[in-house]
Protein backbone atom coordinates (compact mmCIF):
# COMPACT_ATOMS: atom_id res chain seq x y z
CA UNK A 1 0.00 0.00 0.00
CA UNK A 2 0.62 3.92 -0.68
CA UNK A 3 -0.04 6.39 1.65
CA UNK A 4 0.49 9.89 1.09
CA UNK A 5 -0.32 12.78 4.01
CA UNK A 6 -0.89 16.06 3.88
CA UNK A 7 -0.11 18.62 6.60
CA UNK A 8 0.23 22.56 7.61
CA UNK A 9 3.51 23.81 9.19
CA UNK A 10 2.33 26.81 11.01
CA UNK A 11 5.59 28.37 11.87
CA UNK A 12 6.89 27.08 8.54
CA UNK A 13 9.53 25.29 10.58
CA UNK A 14 9.66 21.29 9.61
CA UNK A 15 11.88 20.39 12.22
CA UNK A 16 9.04 21.70 15.05
CA UNK A 17 6.34 19.34 14.62
CA UNK A 18 3.83 19.82 17.27
CA UNK A 19 2.31 22.89 15.50
CA UNK A 20 1.24 20.73 12.22
CA UNK A 21 -2.13 19.95 11.55
CA UNK A 22 -3.80 17.35 9.25
CA UNK A 23 -5.23 19.34 5.64
CA UNK A 24 -8.36 17.92 4.44
CA UNK A 25 -9.09 17.68 0.50
CA UNK A 26 -5.83 18.02 -0.85
CA UNK A 27 -5.02 16.67 -4.18
CA UNK A 28 -2.45 13.85 -4.18
CA UNK A 29 -1.79 11.92 -7.57
CA UNK A 30 0.00 8.56 -7.70
CA UNK A 31 2.45 7.74 -10.18
CA UNK A 32 2.54 4.42 -11.69
CA UNK A 33 6.10 3.73 -13.48
CA UNK A 34 6.06 7.66 -13.81
CA UNK A 35 2.73 8.20 -14.95
CA UNK A 36 -0.63 9.13 -13.13
CA UNK A 37 -2.34 5.83 -12.90
CA UNK A 38 -4.61 8.07 -10.02
CA UNK A 39 -5.88 11.00 -8.36
CA UNK A 40 -7.42 11.45 -4.68
CA UNK A 41 -7.55 14.16 -1.77
CA UNK A 42 -7.06 13.28 1.29
CA UNK A 43 -9.35 12.51 3.45
CA UNK A 44 -11.44 11.10 0.54
CA UNK A 45 -11.78 7.85 2.34
CA UNK A 46 -13.83 9.70 5.09
CA UNK A 47 -11.07 9.84 7.35
CA UNK A 48 -9.98 13.66 9.35
CA UNK A 49 -6.05 12.32 9.06
CA UNK A 50 -5.11 14.17 6.18
CA UNK A 51 -4.11 11.07 4.19
CA UNK A 52 -4.87 9.03 1.55
CA UNK A 53 -3.88 5.23 1.45
CA UNK A 54 -3.79 3.18 -2.05
CA UNK A 55 -4.29 -0.61 -1.43
CA UNK A 56 -4.01 -3.81 -3.22
CA UNK A 57 -1.28 -2.01 -5.63
CA UNK A 58 0.96 -4.80 -7.46
CA UNK A 59 4.19 -5.70 -7.27
CA UNK A 60 7.22 -5.03 -9.30
CA UNK A 61 6.19 -1.47 -10.17
CA UNK A 62 7.54 1.91 -9.53
CA UNK A 63 5.15 4.10 -6.95
CA UNK A 64 5.44 7.49 -6.37
CA UNK A 65 3.42 9.98 -4.64
CA UNK A 66 2.73 14.03 -5.80
CA UNK A 67 1.00 16.78 -4.52
CA UNK A 68 -0.17 19.39 -6.37
CA UNK A 69 0.60 22.71 -4.45
CA UNK A 70 -1.87 25.82 -4.86
CA UNK A 71 -0.45 29.41 -5.63
CA UNK A 72 -0.88 30.45 -2.36
CA UNK A 73 0.65 27.77 -0.43
CA UNK A 74 4.75 26.89 0.00
CA UNK A 75 5.99 23.90 0.02
CA UNK A 76 7.99 22.81 2.80
CA UNK A 77 8.93 19.13 1.62
CA UNK A 78 9.26 17.81 -1.64
CA UNK A 79 6.25 17.98 -3.79
CA UNK A 80 7.11 14.45 -5.51
CA UNK A 81 8.03 11.54 -3.36
CA UNK A 82 9.65 8.28 -5.65
CA UNK A 83 9.40 4.58 -3.67
CA UNK A 84 10.91 2.76 -6.11
CA UNK A 85 10.19 -0.49 -7.04
CA UNK A 86 7.22 -1.86 -4.97
CA UNK A 87 7.93 -4.88 -2.80
CA UNK A 88 5.25 -7.38 -2.07
CA UNK A 89 3.64 -6.60 0.98
CA UNK A 90 5.30 -3.59 1.96
CA UNK A 91 3.73 -0.10 3.05
CA UNK A 92 5.06 3.01 1.82
CA UNK A 93 4.08 6.36 3.51
CA UNK A 94 5.10 10.10 3.02
CA UNK A 95 3.94 13.51 4.25
CA UNK A 96 3.54 16.42 2.36
CA UNK A 97 4.72 19.35 4.56
CA UNK A 98 3.27 23.17 3.43
CA UNK A 99 2.63 26.45 4.74
CA UNK A 100 -0.22 28.28 3.48
CA UNK A 101 1.19 31.88 2.40
CA UNK A 102 -0.12 34.98 4.30
CA UNK A 103 -0.73 39.05 3.33
CA UNK A 104 1.19 41.45 5.38
CA UNK A 105 -0.75 44.95 5.38
CA UNK A 106 -0.81 48.69 7.09
CA UNK A 107 -1.40 52.29 6.40
CA UNK A 108 0.38 55.31 6.34
CA UNK A 109 -1.21 58.29 8.40
CA UNK A 110 -0.36 61.97 8.80
CA UNK A 111 0.08 62.38 12.77
CA UNK A 112 -1.60 65.56 12.86
CA UNK A 113 -0.71 65.89 16.94
CA UNK A 114 2.38 63.80 16.82
CA UNK A 115 1.07 60.99 19.10
CA UNK A 116 2.13 58.21 17.76
CA UNK A 117 -1.64 56.84 17.47
CA UNK A 118 -3.90 57.10 14.62
CA UNK A 119 -7.12 59.60 15.96
CA UNK A 120 -10.01 59.20 13.96
CA UNK A 121 -9.62 62.86 12.69
CA UNK A 122 -6.37 62.29 11.16
CA UNK A 123 -6.20 61.23 7.54
CA UNK A 124 -4.02 59.02 5.37
CA UNK A 125 -1.20 59.42 3.34
CA UNK A 126 -1.15 58.61 -0.18
CA UNK A 127 2.35 58.43 -2.26
CA UNK A 128 4.36 56.79 0.38
CA UNK A 129 7.24 53.97 -0.50
CA UNK A 130 6.75 50.70 2.55
CA UNK A 131 9.60 48.07 2.45
CA UNK A 132 9.75 44.89 3.29
CA UNK A 133 12.81 43.12 3.31
CA UNK A 134 13.85 39.91 5.20
CA UNK A 135 12.53 36.39 3.92
CA UNK A 136 11.75 38.37 0.80
CA UNK A 137 12.35 42.01 -0.95
CA UNK A 138 9.90 44.04 -2.42
CA UNK A 139 8.33 47.60 -2.17
CA UNK A 140 4.88 48.94 -2.35
CA UNK A 141 3.06 52.66 -2.61
CA UNK A 142 -0.03 53.76 -0.26
CA UNK A 143 -2.75 54.15 -2.23
CA UNK A 144 -5.38 56.67 -2.21
CA UNK A 145 -6.43 55.25 1.36
CA UNK A 146 -2.99 55.06 2.41
CA UNK A 147 -2.79 51.96 2.64
CA UNK A 148 -0.32 48.98 0.95
CA UNK A 149 -0.16 45.61 1.15
CA UNK A 150 2.41 42.90 0.37
CA UNK A 151 0.72 39.06 -0.43
CA UNK A 152 1.63 35.51 -1.31
CA UNK A 153 4.27 35.48 1.57
CA UNK A 154 6.07 32.44 2.53
CA UNK A 155 7.11 31.34 6.17
CA UNK A 156 10.09 33.68 7.52
CA UNK A 157 10.30 36.70 9.63
CA UNK A 158 9.99 40.13 7.80
CA UNK A 159 10.99 43.82 8.57
CA UNK A 160 8.84 46.30 7.64
CA UNK A 161 10.39 50.17 7.08
CA UNK A 162 8.97 53.57 5.03
CA UNK A 163 11.15 55.59 2.67
CA UNK A 164 11.65 59.08 4.22
CA UNK A 165 10.42 62.40 2.83
CA UNK A 166 11.48 65.81 3.25
CA UNK A 167 9.80 68.10 6.13
CA UNK A 168 8.02 64.95 8.06
CA UNK A 169 8.96 62.97 11.33
CA UNK A 170 8.21 59.48 12.05
CA UNK A 171 6.26 58.95 14.63
CA UNK A 172 5.00 55.17 14.62
CA UNK A 173 6.48 52.58 15.07
CA UNK A 174 8.70 53.09 17.91
CA UNK A 175 11.90 52.55 16.12
CA UNK A 176 10.32 53.28 12.84
CA UNK A 177 10.38 49.31 11.37
CA UNK A 178 7.95 46.95 12.31
CA UNK A 179 9.47 42.96 12.67
CA UNK A 180 6.50 40.04 11.69
CA UNK A 181 7.14 36.11 11.22
CA UNK A 182 4.70 34.88 9.67
CA UNK A 183 2.46 32.27 11.14
CA UNK A 184 0.95 30.16 8.59
CA UNK A 185 -2.84 31.17 6.78
CA UNK A 186 -2.67 33.92 9.52
CA UNK A 187 -2.63 37.77 7.63
CA UNK A 188 -1.18 40.46 9.26
CA UNK A 189 -3.09 43.75 9.26
CA UNK A 190 -2.75 47.41 11.12
CA UNK A 191 1.41 47.43 10.46
CA UNK A 192 0.55 51.23 10.46
CA UNK A 193 3.10 53.82 9.74
CA UNK A 194 2.37 57.79 11.20
CA UNK A 195 4.05 60.40 10.48
CA UNK A 196 4.25 64.33 11.66
CA UNK A 197 4.86 66.97 8.64
CA UNK A 198 6.86 69.65 10.53
CA UNK A 199 7.68 73.65 8.84
CA UNK A 200 9.27 76.22 10.41
CA UNK A 201 7.81 79.90 11.66
CA UNK A 202 9.65 83.37 11.66
CA UNK A 203 8.41 86.74 12.90
CA UNK A 204 10.10 90.06 12.09
CA UNK A 205 9.06 93.34 14.13
CA UNK A 206 8.75 96.55 13.06
CA UNK A 207 8.29 99.74 15.21
CA UNK A 208 7.57 103.03 14.77
CA UNK A 209 8.16 104.53 18.45
CA UNK A 210 7.66 108.27 17.76
CA UNK A 211 4.27 107.68 15.70
CA UNK A 212 5.76 109.48 12.47
CA UNK A 213 4.95 106.60 10.13
CA UNK A 214 8.65 105.09 9.95
CA UNK A 215 8.91 101.52 10.88
CA UNK A 216 12.16 100.25 11.98
CA UNK A 217 13.44 96.75 13.14
CA UNK A 218 15.74 98.75 15.90
CA UNK A 219 15.85 96.95 19.43
CA UNK A 220 12.08 95.21 19.57
CA UNK A 221 13.25 93.69 22.61
CA UNK A 222 10.25 94.41 24.61
CA UNK A 223 8.18 92.54 21.91
CA UNK A 224 7.66 88.39 21.75
CA UNK A 225 5.56 86.13 19.90
CA UNK A 226 3.51 83.04 20.44
CA UNK A 227 2.18 79.75 18.61
CA UNK A 228 -1.49 78.55 19.48
CA UNK A 229 -0.78 81.06 22.83
CA UNK A 230 2.15 78.93 24.02
CA UNK A 231 5.59 79.72 24.61
CA UNK A 232 7.60 83.13 23.92
CA UNK A 233 9.40 83.26 21.16
CA UNK A 234 11.65 87.00 20.45
CA UNK A 235 11.13 88.61 17.41
CA UNK A 236 13.34 87.81 14.56
CA UNK A 237 13.73 84.15 15.65
CA UNK A 238 12.67 80.92 14.36
CA UNK A 239 10.95 78.30 15.22
CA UNK A 240 11.59 75.22 14.04
CA UNK A 241 9.79 71.54 13.80
CA UNK A 242 6.20 73.16 13.42
CA UNK A 243 4.04 70.08 13.71
CA UNK A 244 2.07 70.57 9.88
CA UNK A 245 -1.43 71.67 9.57
CA UNK A 246 -3.16 75.15 10.99
CA UNK A 247 -1.40 77.56 13.78
CA UNK A 248 -2.32 80.94 15.04
CA UNK A 249 0.53 83.26 15.77
CA UNK A 250 0.18 85.84 18.39
CA UNK A 251 1.94 88.77 20.18
CA UNK A 252 2.36 89.92 23.25
CA UNK A 253 0.63 93.23 24.31
CA UNK A 254 3.27 96.09 25.19
CA UNK A 255 1.47 99.42 26.64
CA UNK A 256 2.23 102.70 25.14
CA UNK A 257 1.60 100.59 21.55
CA UNK A 258 -0.84 99.79 19.50
CA UNK A 259 -0.78 96.78 16.55
CA UNK A 260 -0.75 98.65 13.27
CA UNK A 261 -0.95 95.33 11.05
CA UNK A 262 1.33 91.84 9.34
CA UNK A 263 2.16 91.07 6.21
CA UNK A 264 4.47 88.42 4.62
CA UNK A 265 7.96 89.17 4.67
CA UNK A 266 9.17 89.96 1.54
CA UNK A 267 6.42 90.89 -0.22
CA UNK A 268 6.70 93.53 -2.79
CA UNK A 269 3.06 94.63 -2.47
CA UNK A 270 2.68 95.22 1.38
CA UNK A 271 4.38 96.84 4.27
CA UNK A 272 3.51 98.55 7.60
CA UNK A 273 1.92 101.17 5.71
CA UNK A 274 0.35 98.88 3.64
CA UNK A 275 -0.29 95.29 5.85
CA UNK A 276 -2.26 92.68 4.23
CA UNK A 277 -4.34 92.44 7.44
CA UNK A 278 -4.73 94.86 10.78
CA UNK A 279 -5.75 92.20 13.07
CA UNK A 280 -4.33 89.33 15.08
CA UNK A 281 -4.08 86.25 15.56
CA UNK A 282 -2.42 85.08 12.30
CA UNK A 283 -3.62 81.95 10.89
CA UNK A 284 -1.13 79.74 8.94
CA UNK A 285 -1.34 76.68 7.55
CA UNK A 286 1.93 74.91 8.13
CA UNK A 287 3.24 72.36 5.30
CA UNK A 288 5.44 69.68 5.86
CA UNK A 289 8.77 71.45 5.24
CA UNK A 290 7.30 74.76 4.58
CA UNK A 291 8.91 77.93 5.86
CA UNK A 292 6.61 80.67 6.55
CA UNK A 293 7.88 84.24 7.60
CA UNK A 294 5.72 87.52 8.73
CA UNK A 295 6.31 90.94 9.76
CA UNK A 296 4.27 92.43 12.59
CA UNK A 297 4.29 96.44 12.93
CA UNK A 298 3.42 98.43 16.13
CA UNK A 299 3.14 102.02 16.37
CA UNK A 300 3.55 104.50 19.04
CA UNK A 301 0.45 105.49 21.07
CA UNK A 302 0.14 109.28 20.12
CA UNK A 303 -1.98 112.11 20.93
CA UNK A 304 -2.21 115.76 19.79
CA UNK A 305 -1.92 119.11 21.68
CA UNK A 306 -3.12 121.99 20.27
CA UNK A 307 -2.11 125.14 21.91
CA UNK A 308 -4.65 128.59 21.89
CA UNK A 309 -2.89 131.50 22.44
CA UNK A 310 -5.17 134.58 23.46
CA UNK A 311 -4.73 137.85 24.58
CA UNK A 312 -6.43 138.11 28.13
CA UNK A 313 -8.12 141.34 28.46
CA UNK A 314 -9.31 140.94 32.22
CA UNK A 315 -6.64 138.81 33.12
CA UNK A 316 -8.72 136.52 34.55
CA UNK A 317 -6.58 133.16 33.61
CA UNK A 318 -9.54 132.31 31.15
CA UNK A 319 -10.42 132.68 27.40
CA UNK A 320 -13.66 134.68 27.37
CA UNK A 321 -15.90 135.28 24.19
CA UNK A 322 -14.52 138.20 22.30
CA UNK A 323 -10.85 137.87 23.91
CA UNK A 324 -9.00 137.87 20.54
CA UNK A 325 -5.97 135.59 19.62
CA UNK A 326 -2.24 136.10 19.37
CA UNK A 327 0.14 134.98 16.30
CA UNK A 328 3.68 134.47 16.14
CA UNK A 329 4.04 133.24 19.78
CA UNK A 330 6.81 130.51 20.67
CA UNK A 331 5.16 127.47 22.75
CA UNK A 332 7.24 124.87 24.04
CA UNK A 333 6.27 121.01 24.53
CA UNK A 334 9.13 119.26 26.25
CA UNK A 335 10.60 116.11 23.64
CA UNK A 336 8.30 117.62 21.09
CA UNK A 337 9.91 121.15 20.60
CA UNK A 338 8.64 124.38 19.42
CA UNK A 339 5.64 125.84 17.66
CA UNK A 340 5.06 128.96 16.67
CA UNK A 341 1.30 130.57 17.05
CA UNK A 342 -0.12 130.72 13.36
CA UNK A 343 -3.09 133.47 12.87
CA UNK A 344 -5.98 131.35 14.52
CA UNK A 345 -3.47 131.74 17.36
CA UNK A 346 -3.04 128.31 17.36
CA UNK A 347 0.42 125.83 17.44
CA UNK A 348 -0.29 122.33 17.10
CA UNK A 349 2.21 119.16 18.45
CA UNK A 350 1.43 116.00 16.66
CA UNK A 351 1.95 113.23 16.74
CA UNK A 352 2.79 113.41 20.95
CA UNK A 353 3.34 109.92 22.20
CA UNK A 354 1.61 109.25 25.45
CA UNK A 355 2.87 110.52 28.53
CA UNK A 356 3.16 113.69 30.42
CA UNK A 357 4.78 116.69 29.13
CA UNK A 358 5.44 120.57 30.11
CA UNK A 359 3.75 123.23 28.09
CA UNK A 360 5.55 126.46 28.65
CA UNK A 361 5.99 129.87 26.09
CA UNK A 362 7.99 132.17 25.29
CA UNK A 363 7.39 135.37 27.33
CA UNK A 364 7.41 138.84 24.96
CA UNK A 365 8.78 142.12 27.32
CA UNK A 366 6.03 144.02 28.30
CA UNK A 367 3.31 140.90 28.71
CA UNK A 368 2.28 138.97 31.45
CA UNK A 369 1.54 135.25 31.48
CA UNK A 370 -2.18 134.72 33.26
CA UNK A 371 -2.61 130.69 33.44
CA UNK A 372 -2.12 127.56 31.18
CA UNK A 373 -4.75 125.35 31.59
CA UNK A 374 -5.75 122.09 29.08
CA UNK A 375 -9.17 120.86 28.47
CA UNK A 376 -8.32 117.31 30.34
CA UNK A 377 -7.33 119.43 33.85
CA UNK A 378 -8.75 118.85 37.06
CA UNK A 379 -10.98 120.60 38.29
CA UNK A 380 -13.03 120.38 34.70
CA UNK A 381 -14.45 123.58 33.38
CA UNK A 382 -18.30 123.61 33.85
CA UNK A 383 -20.28 126.14 31.77
CA UNK A 384 -17.43 127.85 30.62
CA UNK A 385 -17.01 128.59 34.19
CA UNK A 386 -13.06 128.11 35.57
CA UNK A 387 -12.92 128.00 39.58
CA UNK A 388 -11.36 130.34 40.81
CA UNK A 389 -8.52 127.74 42.45
CA UNK A 390 -7.64 126.41 39.27
CA UNK A 391 -6.48 130.15 38.22
CA UNK A 392 -4.78 131.01 41.12
CA UNK A 393 -3.01 127.48 41.00
CA UNK A 394 -2.34 126.33 37.73
CA UNK A 395 0.85 128.67 37.40
CA UNK A 396 1.86 129.58 40.82
CA UNK A 397 3.99 132.42 38.84
CA UNK A 398 5.78 129.35 36.97
CA UNK A 399 5.82 129.64 33.31
CA UNK A 400 4.83 125.92 32.45
CA UNK A 401 1.94 123.33 32.83
CA UNK A 402 1.89 119.54 32.87
CA UNK A 403 -0.11 117.99 29.77
CA UNK A 404 -1.03 114.61 29.65
CA UNK A 405 -1.72 112.73 26.79
CA UNK A 406 -3.95 109.76 26.28
CA UNK A 407 -3.82 107.55 22.59
CA UNK A 408 -5.92 109.14 20.01
CA UNK A 409 -6.48 112.27 22.20
CA UNK A 410 -6.78 115.58 21.27
CA UNK A 411 -5.78 117.83 24.76
CA UNK A 412 -6.82 121.65 23.54
CA UNK A 413 -4.33 123.80 25.71
CA UNK A 414 -4.73 127.94 26.67
CA UNK A 415 -2.20 130.16 27.25
CA UNK A 416 -3.67 133.83 28.21
CA UNK A 417 -1.42 136.27 28.30
CA UNK A 418 -2.10 140.34 29.16
CA UNK A 419 -0.07 143.75 28.53
CA UNK A 420 1.64 145.66 31.08
CA UNK A 421 -0.11 148.84 31.68
CA UNK A 422 0.16 152.26 33.48
CA UNK A 423 -2.28 154.18 35.07
CA UNK A 424 -1.87 157.91 35.22
CA UNK A 425 -4.01 159.35 38.14
CA UNK A 426 -4.17 163.77 38.40
CA UNK A 427 -5.72 165.23 41.09
CA UNK A 428 -7.18 168.80 40.83
CA UNK A 429 -7.04 170.53 44.55
CA UNK A 430 -9.66 173.45 44.59
CA UNK A 431 -11.12 175.90 47.15
CA UNK A 432 -14.41 175.84 48.60
CA UNK A 433 -15.29 178.63 46.34
CA UNK A 434 -14.16 176.82 43.31
CA UNK A 435 -10.69 179.30 43.22
CA UNK A 436 -7.11 176.90 42.34
CA UNK A 437 -5.79 175.94 45.49
CA UNK A 438 -2.47 178.19 45.78
CA UNK A 439 0.12 175.73 47.78
CA UNK A 440 -1.19 171.94 46.95
CA UNK A 441 1.77 170.38 48.44
CA UNK A 442 0.19 169.85 51.38
CA UNK A 443 -2.59 168.14 49.82
CA UNK A 444 -2.41 164.25 51.36
CA UNK A 445 -4.77 161.65 48.86
CA UNK A 446 -4.53 158.11 48.33
CA UNK A 447 -5.63 155.82 46.24
CA UNK A 448 -5.79 152.31 45.10
CA UNK A 449 -6.74 150.01 42.68
CA UNK A 450 -9.62 147.07 42.59
CA UNK A 451 -9.42 147.67 46.27
CA UNK A 452 -5.89 146.29 46.47
CA UNK A 453 -2.63 148.37 47.41
CA UNK A 454 -2.81 151.52 48.43
CA UNK A 455 -0.65 154.41 47.36
CA UNK A 456 -0.22 158.26 47.83
CA UNK A 457 -0.76 160.43 44.82
CA UNK A 458 2.39 161.74 45.44
CA UNK A 459 3.65 158.28 44.53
Amino acid sequence: SVTACKVEDADGDVQTTNDQTPVLGWTINLLTDGEISDTQVTDGQGRVSGCYTWTNLGPNHTYSVQEVVPSNWTALSDTIKHFGTAQGGSQYNFTFVNFKNVSVSGHKFNDLNGDGVWDDNEPSLSGWTINLSGAAVASDVTDSNGEYSFTNLGPGTYTLGETQQLGWTQTAPNGGTFSVTTQSGTNVTDKDFGNQGKGSLTVHKLVDRNGDGTFEDSDPSDFNWSIDESGTNAMGSTVTNVPAGLHNINENSVSGYHFVGWYSTGSETNSCANPESTTLPISVNVGPGGTSDYTLCNQRDTGTVVVTKYLDDDADGFMDEGEEVLSDWTMNLSDNGSQVTDISGQATFSPVTTGSYTLSENIEDGWNLSNIYCSNDLPILLDNILLDNLVLNSNNGVNSHTVNVTKDDTVNCYVGNYEDATIIVVKDVVKANGDPLEDESNASFTFNIDEGESFNLKD
